[in-house]
């Protein structure tokens, strides 16, 4: 099955086998109003979309139809009136969901985890029908449908770094736990509709408020996000254009740990606004790290490779940094105390050259890296408890591995 991501398809639905070439199909209106549960009073400028019910109910062939383009038809995603009230116009027929979204309210199909929207069990088809009201459109006969919102769960904090200062302009996510294949892991909850992020973040005093949340077992997880920025302005400096990128990342979890597995789930009842959330952020306890790569064979400096920092438990990833070809460096800005596996992947010795982006693009050029001479991964045990500016990571050559691997196994 292929869902597309809700933000996608909001104003775009797909149905198939409703419209022959050349001829459009007879359309219809949709209307009704939404109403908020616990106050019993218009829900105002909530989003209400139309979702076919054929991208919920089916387990459909991930290929697209051939003519995929002329397949699509459109419609609406609206807005409320004042009165609560919505319409949406010219909807093919077929059959749909009504999706409904306000902030602070359960949004349904955030509820519904990513392998049941892919393969629906027949239990996650008789969850859906039983969350989302199901329509039948036929041309020209205009429907009706009235929708009630539930308010969501509330969980609030605050987000302080150790010398008591707080913690602004960071991005604070609800993580609950998902099925990833057999195993049960921690992952942020999927975007509400017109949302490309469901990311919060704290004010100036370090405060955030995640709302909407159902009933379930939750963890908090906070970034520490290093970026860079380019960018280019017209004459005047009225217009623009810019880029972001990441140059460091860390996150910390409920119970102000980096650790996942010594974070401090909690569960949240219906409508409970739980707050008090707070994580502390250790700055006396975060230490940079800088290092460089080495052949073993012949000691001389590598400026090309991807270094990572590992948990040595379950192995996740940490911390990544890439070589720096400017000064031959890989750099970790913020690490917390404690121990790692360090590994390097795809060590190489490499050439740089500068290539022009086209006209308007940011930035205005990219470096191509050409490679020279491949290396072997390393893993390398670390500890951590200071600022580590000087560490050196031997690799050795790729075929000199390679031959160890294979005398290896031979025996």
């Amino acid at each position: 099955m292929c869902i597309r991501p809700l933000s996608i398809l909001l104003a775009i639905s797909l149905a198939a086998g409703a419209q022959q070439p050349g001829k459009k199909p007879a359309t219809t209106t949709v209307t009704g109003h939404v109403y908020l549960a616990d106050t019993n009073t218009p829900a105002r400028f909530a989003t209400v979309m139309l979702e076919p019910a054929s991208a919920l109910d089916n387990d459909r062939d991930p290929q697209p139809p051939k003519d995929y383009p002329a397949s699509l038809i459109h419609t609406s995603a609206v807005q409320t009136l004042l009165d609560g009230s919505f319409v949406i116009p010219k909807v093919a027929p077929g059959t749909y969901y009504v999706v409904a979204y306000k902030n602070g309210y359960l949004s349904p199909l955030s509820t519904v985890s990513k392998e049941a929207l892919e393969h629906p069990t027949p239990e996650d088809h008789k969850r859906i029908a039983g969350i989302l009201p199901r329509i039948v459109v036929e041309a020209g006969l205009p429907v009706s449908v009235d929708i009630r919102l539930e308010r969501g769960a509330i969980i609030s904090g605050t987000i302080l770094f150790d010398d008591g200062s707080p913690a602004s302009g960071l991005a604070v996510h609800a993580l609950v736990q998902r099925k990833d294949g057999k195993k049960e892991t921690w992952s942020p909850l999927r975007p509400a509709p017109f949302a490309f992020t469901s990311d919060v973040y704290t004010d100036d005093l370090g405060r955030y408020r995640l709302t909407g949340l159902e009933s379930r077992e939750y963890l908090v997880q906070v970034d520490l996000n290093l970026q860079r920025m380019e960018y280019a302005s017209a004459p005047g400096g009225f217009e623009g254009s810019s880029s972001f990128g990441n140059v460091a990342s860390l996150s910390f979890y409920s119970g102000s740990t980096a650790r996942k597995l010594d974070a401090k789930p909690f569960r949240l009842s219906a409508n409970e606004e739980r707050s008090g959330e707070d994580i502390t952020i250790p700055l006396s306890k975060l230490h940079p790290i800088t290092g460089e790569i080495v052949s073993t064979h012949d000691g001389h400096l590598l400026n090309y490779g991807d270094v990572k920092l590992l948990d040595p438990d379950d192995k996740s990833e940490v911390e990544s940094s890439t070589v720096d070809h400017i000064d031959s460096k890989f750099h970790f800005f913020f690490v917390p105390e404690g121990s790692y596996v360090l590994r390097v992947e795809s060590p190489a010795d490499a050439k740089y050259e500068d290539v022009p982006n086209p006209p308007g693009a940011i930035p205005a050029s990219r470096e191509k890296s050409n490679i020279i001479h491949w290396y072997g991964t390393a893993d390398q045990q670390l500890n951590v408890h200071d600022d580590i500016p000087n560490l050196i990571v031997y690799v050795p050559d790729k075929s000199t591995q390679q031959t160890s691997s294979q005398t290896a196994a031979s025996h």
